[in-house]
Formats: structure tokens, sequence, C-alpha cells
């Protein structure tokens, strides 16, 4: 392919945006490193930070929002809501970032990762995808990189269970396996109704590498969205009896032959999983906050180093729930527009009547976004970063649809 075919074809700018998020995903893991907890025989991974992995971050996230921002306001009437609330958190989100830089200084609120507010302009890329030629280009591009981050999260996983054993958090695995989910749900978007017999493995081989490394790390909540995506995957295969029969058998074997490699090699994963079941693992952060603070006092916000008394962490600002965790940090304003650009046009096409199947798909992606972002995942928020920029390019063309 010359270069004139690929203009043609793909949206430079959204390969930039997308190969500039994948060069700062490939530093975070291969540039970081393992070390040993204090007094512990359990190991912690710092991710990798060099000028490349800033530099690529920071400028497909400049790109990113810019571009969003001039589509943004040359959008038709129709969006017009979506633009005014996009407005309002931008504004809120800008007061806060001057407010905390003059308080704190500016490099301080830029690296405080997922507290950082200038992380919710990102919302503007949805506008990206509004248009057919970029969005062809995200799905291209997310049918290739989904299945190699979901294989690279399995490979790294026994590479970690073969150095050190045992079970560890927040994981180049973990990342890997976070973004290759939501790069998939892009991927699965762009998938045909019919699609073929190696398509349809090639799909749901490399979910379950997902599965796979779930396990391994004993995480419930990846393991739910990844069977979730199966379904609604088999769910779109379904037009046709041969196709919709195929793909459950297909996805039946799977099934067996991983639980059965998984229940032979890896018995003490498989053992933790189960014995966490339905277990409780949120709740006591949520009480902790709503103990110690009124409606009243959040509804400004605590600001980006805002902090609450945990009884397990001292003073601690990280909640694992966006919803919460904007709340806390910008306050009620905040939380409201972020709720209506995420729920608003998922719901809306969920429960219309004139919705056709693949507009009813779209929405169960954004939804499965919304409760990922909202504790059903791990280490796992709105930040710059792949997974995100991918997950707001499905947002704004569920608000297109």
């Amino acid at each position: 392919m010359n270069i004139k075919e690929f203009k043609k074809n793909y949206d430079l700018a959204t390969v930039l945006i997308i190969g500039l998020y994948t060069v700062f995903l490939y530093c975070q893991v291969t540039q970081g490193q393992f070390t040993q907890k204090v007094s512990s025989d359990s190991m912690e991974f710092s991710y990798g930070v060099s000028p490349l992995s800033s530099m690529s971050m920071y400028t497909a996230s400049i790109i990113a929002i810019g571009i969003g921002l001039v589509r943004g306001f040359k959008t038709n009437i129709r969006y017009a809501n979506y633009h005014s609330v996009l407005v309002l958190l931008s504004f809120v989100m800008f007061l806060w970032f001057v407010v905390d830089s003059s308080l704190n200084g500016l490099t301080a609120v830029l690296r405080s990762s997922s507290c950082n507010p200038t992380i919710y302009f990102l919302f503007w890329s949805m506008y990206i995808s509004m248009n057919d030629k970029s969005w062809n280009t995200a799905v291209k591009l997310a049918r290739i990189l989904g299945p190699i981050l979901l294989v690279w999260s399995l490979v790294q996983s026994f590479s970690f269970l073969s150095l050190f054993g045992g079970y560890i958090g927040n994981s180049p695995q973990i990342l890997l396996l976070g973004n290759g989910i939501c790069t998939m749900f892009v991927a699965m978007l762009g998938h045909k109704e019919k699609d073929s017999f190696w398509l349809v493995c090639l799909f749901i081989c490399s979910i379950f590498c997902g599965i796979a490394t779930a396990v391994i790390y004993g995480n419930r909540s990846w393991n739910i969205q990844c069977v979730l995506l199966v379904l609604i995957y088999v769910y779109k295969q379904s037009n046709r009896e041969r196709f919709r029969i195929s793909t459950i058998i297909i996805t039946a074997l799977i099934v067996y032959i991983i639980f059965r490699v998984i229940s032979s090699n890896l018995t003490d994963s498989l053992d933790f999983l189960i014995s966490r079941g339905f277990s409780d693992s949120r709740s006591w952060q949520y009480v902790e906050i709503y103990n110690q603070f009124s409606f009243f006092d959040l509804f400004f916000g605590k600001g980006t180093f805002g902090t609450y008394k945990s009884a397990l962490y001292g003073d601690y600002g990280f909640i694992d729930n966006t919803t919460v965790m904007v709340w806390f940090h910008f306050g009620f304003i905040a939380v409201c527009c972020l709720l209506y650009l995420l729920l608003k046009a998922p719901i809306y096409l969920m429960l219309s009547s004139k919705s056709t199947k693949a507009m009813k798909i779209t929405s169960y992606i954004c939804i499965l976004w919304f409760f990922a972002i909202n504790g059903l995942s791990v280490f796992n928020t709105i930040i710059f970063d792949l997974r995100n920029v991918m997950m707001a390019f499905a947002l704004g063309r569920c608000v297109k649809l």
C-alpha cells in the first residue's frame, strides 16, 4: 500500500493518536520494574517512565483533545446538549486545574495520574469517531491491537509466575489486560454479523487469553467483563443459524479447554478466585468516605489532592470508582456532567424500540465501559491512555447513532 492509498483508507490523525498511545503503553510495560515490598514476600510494579513515554502520552492527548475540540465546534446542532455538557465539564476541570496548580505546582498536578483534572478533556475526542473514516481507522487498528495485547498479557502472566510465583496487584499483566479488553470492545463493534469461522476462533481465543490472565491473578471483575463481551459477540453473530450454532460450539469448546488447562496447572489461582466468590471488596471505601463528609462537604469537591482517612491506607485520595472519585475530588456538577456523557446515549439506544441490533450492541459496549470504570475492574479509571481514547471513540459512535 503506497502513501496515497494509505491516506485514502486511513485517517492519519487517528492512526497517530492510537500509535502514540500504543508507544506509551509499550514503554510502561517494558521500561517498568518489579521490586519487593518492604517486610513482605510480595512484589510490586513501577510503570516505566521515560522521555519517550511522556512525549508519546502528552502528544497523543493534545492531538486527540485538539482535533476533538475543532470537530466538536463544527458539529451539527443535533449534538448541542453534549456540546454544552462538555463545555461545562471542561470549565469546571479547568478551574480546578488552575486552582490546584497555583497551590501545589503545575508539575504536581500533571503527575497526579487519575486525579489530574485535565484528563476529562479527553471526552472531546468522542467527536473524532463521529467521522466515518476516523471510526473505521480505529476499528481496523483495534482488530490488530486487541488480540496482541491480550496474548501479551497472558505471556507476561506466565513470565511473572516462572520468575516470582504468587499473586500481584497492579502489574504489566493487568495493564495489558485492561487495555486489551477495551480495545477488543472497539474491535467487536467493527466485526460483521457474519464473521468467518477463523475470525470467530481468533476473537474468542483472544478473549479467553484475557480470561486466563484474570484467573491467574484472581481477578473477578475482568473475568466478568470478558464473559459478557463473548456473550455480546455471540449475540451479534446470531443473525444466521449456521453462525449462531458454530459460534456457540466454538465458545463451549474453548471454554472447556481453557478450564481444563487452568484447573490442571493453576489450581491455586482458581481456588483463590472461587474463594473470593461474591465477597464485597468495595463498599468499605464508600462507607469511610461518606462517614467523613456530607453532601454539602463534597458539593464543590476536595480538589486534585483531596484525601480522606482510610483505615487501611491513612490519608488516601484514590477511589476505585470513577463516579465517586470525580464527585469527591471535583464536585457534584462535574459528576453530573460525567454521568450524562457516559449514560445518556447508551441508555437511550438500549431502551429505544427503534434501535437496530448494531445500535443496541454499541450501547452494551458503552455500558460495559461504564461498569469497568466504576468498580467492575481493578486498577482501571479514566486516564490518558489507549483504552480510554478507544472507549471515547466508542462513546462518540454511540452518540452519533
